[in-house]
């Protein structure tokens, strides 16, 4: 029960973070005024593509205080990967990263910078898709599964 509760949290607070991030990369797109909330998101998403290029051991704090629990983070670094489509990967999370530090900090972005905003708008919209996959998944009963090898492997025990 304990592990359902946590896939449970973990996909919830990706996809509030997905959704948030959607909602304020599509104002700074409008280029509409950032509410102290939008600026906080923004500073989230900057440190989780800060973590991801960390080379430090990852030590998650308490649930309550994480934005993704370890499934919901691999899979954003995932749609990232696939994103970057060859570049290099690390490159890119960085220059999300001060992207994001710059539009969290007032900055509006440049005409060039503008096709990364609509990048991460989607990298968040497949997040957000994600989790909610996720979430579904984890909702219901083994025996209810939608994936057949899931259903088999939950099945023997």
């Amino acid at each position: 029960m304990i592990e359902r509760k946590s896939r449970e949290e973990g996909a919830l607070s990706a996809g509030l973070l997905a959704e948030k991030m959607v909602l304020a990369l599509g104002r700074v797109l409008r280029s509409d005024p950032l509410t102290d909330e939008d600026k906080r998101v923004l500073a989230s998403a900057r440190d989780l593509f800060e973590t991801m290029t960390s080379r430090d051991v990852l030590v998650f704090g308490p649930r309550a205080s994480r934005m993704l629990d370890d499934g919901s983070y691999f899979d954003a670094l995932e749609v990232v990967e696939v994103q970057a489509n060859g570049d290099e990967l690390e490159e890119r999370l960085n220059r999300y990263a001060e992207l994001l530090k710059k539009l969290a900090d007032g900055h509006d972005p440049t005409n060039a910078e503008q096709d990364d905003v609509r990048s991460l708008r989607e990298l968040f919209t497949e997040v957000g898709e994600t989790t909610l996959a996720r979430a579904n998944e984890a909702s219901r009963a083994p025996e209810d599964a939608t994936w057949r090898p899931t259903k088999q492997a939950t099945s023997l025990f």
